[in-house]
């Protein structure tokens, strides 16, 4: 399953937000867990489900805070994925950036996935084991700054009641752990799939919310059903489209909406607007590249 970034962006663009949206994703990870092993390849399958992550590439120097730059990356994405890993908890940067999550989280409609990667969601939320043992380093180290600490067990203790993934079970099962209905579903045993997994159920949540905004267009819902009639129709082979009209009618945005309802019923989707101006631009090879990379 494949789909052009540009079609959730959309979606902030026509909402109430003030903020743009410039990521689907922001991930916050401990680098020396999981940088170059579980997050890049989380990284990779959220850019092969189209989806634009912002990932932090610099190393911190020690105790440095988290830079302005970080911050306006999380206020400029859709969600945020916390990879919760043993040594998460000894980085005050990731700490910081796990308070700013949640603060958004409240503030707006920045949604939280955590993933629980090779640590118990017990021990998070009750800060023990290696969480313990880091967060006492912390507060030796800000012996005049008690509230900087308190604060950060309060966002770890919130972060694990969020609903997540849980990266392997007493039976070294990949699991993912729904805390809102109390369910624990196997998915698989391999992480490959367990990652896959984590890529399409950020998919579809983004979609969710792109439709909800999409939806409240005033006066589309006739137009779409029209177009769903004419599709149901002339469901059998390949079909073509087209949607004419004066500009400024909303073409495009029937166009996108469509699309964004529809896909999921696809195993290959892809979105490709402003044809012309990306073929004035970049040139047939370009858009063709485009095609042929939500095709594999």
């Amino acid at each position: 399953m494949a789909r052009d970034a540009d079609a959730v962006r959309h979606s902030s663009s026509s909402s109430g937000s003030t903020k743009r949206r410039m990521y689907h994703v922001f991930l916050s990870f401990r680098r020396e867990d999981t940088r170059t092993s579980f997050t890049d390849h989380l990284y990779a399958a959220l850019k092969r489900k189209g989806l634009k992550a912002f990932r932090d590439k610099e190393e911190l120097e020690r105790g440095e805070s988290i830079k302005p730059s970080l911050q306006q990356a999380i206020e400029e994405s859709h969600c945020a994925i916390v990879v919760l890993s043993p040594s998460y908890a000894s980085s005050t940067w990731c700490l910081d950036e796990l308070q700013k999550i949640l603060q958004l989280r409240e503030e707006s409609s920045l949604q939280v996935f955590p993933i629980f990667y090779g640590v118990d969601p017990s021990d998070v939320r009750k800060q023990e084991g290696s969480f313990a043992e880091a967060l006492k380093k912390h507060e030796e180290r800000f012996l005049k700054d008690k509230m900087k600490v308190q604060k950060w067990r309060d966002a770890l203790e919130k972060v694990a009641t969020i609903s997540c993934w849980d990266s392997n079970d007493s039976n070294g099962h990949d699991i993912f752990m729904s805390r809102k209905k109390s369910h624990i579903f196997v998915l698989c045993r391999h992480e490959t799939e367990f990652i896959e997994s984590i890529a399409k159920e950020v998919m579809s949540k983004l979609l969710d919310e792109s439709l909800s905004d999409l939806g409240m267009l005033i006066g589309i819902e006739p137009k779409l059903d029209e177009l769903e009639s004419i599709v149901a129709r002339e469901s059998e082979g390949v079909g073509f489209i087209g949607i004419w009209g004066t500009g400024g009618l909303g073409k495009t945005t029937l166009a996108r909406v469509f699309y964004e309802r529809t896909c999921k019923n696809f195993e290959i989707h892809c979105l490709i607007h402003n044809i012309r101006e990306a073929y004035e631009k970049d040139g047939l090879i370009s858009l063709q590249r485009k095609l042929l990379f939500f095709s594999r």
